[in-house]
């Protein structure tokens, strides 16, 4: 599982998969990580 070349490839679905996942997380700290992603990119 390699950090680096995972980054690189969810760079463009990131963004969908992660607010996918965190669905229900997103309700509760939704900016929290609208932020982390941002601050990956």
């Amino acid at each position: 599982m390699a950090p680096a070349e995972f980054h690189q490839q969810i760079l463009p679905s990131g963004k969908v998969t992660l607010t996918g996942i965190v669905g229900d997380w997103g309700r509760l700290q939704p900016q929290r990580y609208t932020q982390d992603i941002t601050t990956a990119l």
